[in-house]
């Protein structure tokens, strides 16, 4: 829609959607009111006998209002960057994992690891990947923290091994929306000495009940059997949620020390899985 300015009656292109806006005449910088779009733009008359052309007068100011604010789609453009910023690394973290399954998936399941046992080197693609993951457990994105943790867990590897356990270090500063992630990826790497530290975790009443869910998520995973009499115990925590992970754990390790106790904890399900394993 194009209308001439009141002032300079230079003539004005704008979007038909932005009628009854004011802002400035990008011309003399006087405030201009953009028109309804049926005002039809005048340009001006020059009269063929002679004498001064005439000009359309101001527009009536009943029909005035707010031109644009320039600074409204600056401001989206900022934000859409910024949201583009937390997302990438959330994508690249889901496409650095199907990465590693698919390395892995070519090698058989995940043993379980003595401390002492030396592994294969892993490709130069995987070294860096793991390196980045480390880094980013200390990004200012609680996402991309949580995302780090679960890609060390895809990774068997003592430097993600060592990450993981500064991690569950906790403290006074626990972060436990990563180190319930960390608990778990811990487990899923198959070092036997994860058991204790996981352990230790069940053992502090102090930690938050989403660490303690996940380091039993991690025993489980790991199948650690020395944690059985731990797990049996916890059958009978106050909390619902860590007696029913408690079970699931013991489910997972399949000891048959743990038949009678879920059964007399009311968790008859787990009991029979582990029956059917023997």
């Amino acid at each position: 829609m194009k209308f001439n300015c009141p002032h300079c009656q230079k003539v004005l292109n704008v979007k038909d959607e932005l009628a009854g806006k004011q802002g400035k005449c990008p011309f003399c910088g006087q405030a201009a009111t953009i028109p309804e779009p049926e005002i039809r733009v005048v340009e001006p008359e020059i009269k063929v006998l002679g004498g001064d052309a005439p000009r359309q007068g101001p527009m009536s100011p009943q029909k005035q209002a707010p031109m644009p604010d320039m600074e409204e789609p600056r401001r989206a453009s900022r934000t859409a960057r910024s949201r583009l910023r937390l997302i990438l690394p959330l994508v690249g973290a889901g496409l650095v994992l199907l990465l590693l399954a698919g390395y892995y998936a070519t090698r058989g399941p995940s043993p379980v690891l003595p401390p002492e046992e030396v592994e294969e080197p892993l490709p130069p693609e995987l070294v860096k990947q793991i390196e980045k993951a480390i880094r980013n457990l200390s990004h200012s994105d609680v996402k991309v923290r949580r995302s780090a943790a679960l890609i060390l867990g895809a990774v068997r590897d003592r430097r993600a091994f060592r990450a993981l356990a500064d991690i569950l270090g906790g403290g006074n500063k626990e972060d436990y929306l990563v180190s319930h992630k960390a608990a778990i990826s811990l487990g899923r790497l198959g070092y036997e000495d994860a058991g204790p530290i996981l352990m230790g975790i069940l053992t502090d009443e102090r930690r938050y009940q989403a660490t303690r869910m996940g380091a039993l998520t991690g025993l489980g995973t790991l199948r650690y059997k020395p944690a059985v009499p731990l797990l049996i115990k916890l059958l009978e925590d106050k909390d619902d949620s860590i007696r029913s992970e408690a079970a699931h754990a013991l489910m997972e390790i399949g000891d048959p020390r743990a038949i009678v106790p879920l059964k007399k904890t009311g968790h008859p399900v787990e009991a029979k899985a582990i029956e059917n394993s023997d």
